[in-house]
C-alpha cells in the first residue's frame, strides 16, 4: 500500500508556478477563514441568551430567519417537535456512520487517499 501525504509532496517539490500556487492557495485559506471566525465571534453570544433575549435581538434573529424561511419552505404544516426528531435520529444516523468510519474501516485501510 502506497501512503501519500500532500503535505510532503510539496514540501519535496522543487521551486515552481505549482507549489507557489498551492501554498499561497493554503495561506490564503488559512487567513480567509483566521478572519470569519473573528467576524463570527461577536454572534457565539446569542448562545447563551434565553429564549425571549435571543427573539429580541436582531443580530442574533437573523440566524434564526434561514432555518424557519426553510421550515416554511419545505415543512409548512409540520409539527416543530416532530422535526426535531427526525433531525436526532438522522444525526445518530450520520455519528453511527462516522463511528463506522474512523473505528473500523480507517483502522483496517490507514490513512490512505488512493483507498488501495
Amino acid at each position: 500500500m502506497v501512503l501519500v501525504d500532500l503535505n510532503e509532496e510539496i514540501e519535496d517539490m522543487q521551486p515552481s508556478p505549482l507549489k507557489l500556487t498551492l501554498t499561497s492557495w493554503r495561506w490564503a485559506i488559512t487567513v480567509y477563514n483566521a478572519i470569519g471566525a473573528l467576524i463570527f465571534l461577536p454572534s457565539l453570544r446569542c448562545a447563551f441568551l434565553g429564549a425571549e433575549d435571543l427573539l429580541a435581538d436582531p443580530g442574533c434573529r437573523i440566524w434564526l430567519d434561514p432555518p424557519w424561511m426553510y421550515k416554511e419552505i419545505f415543512h409548512p404544516g409540520w409539527n416543530p417537535p416532530f422535526l426535531g426528531f427526525l433531525a436526532i435520529v438522522g444525526l445518530l444516523i450520520y455519528v453511527g456512520c462516522f463511528a463506522y468510519f474512523v473505528v473500523i474501516r480507517l483502522g483496517r485501510q490507514g490513512r490512505s487517499a488512493t483507498g488501495n
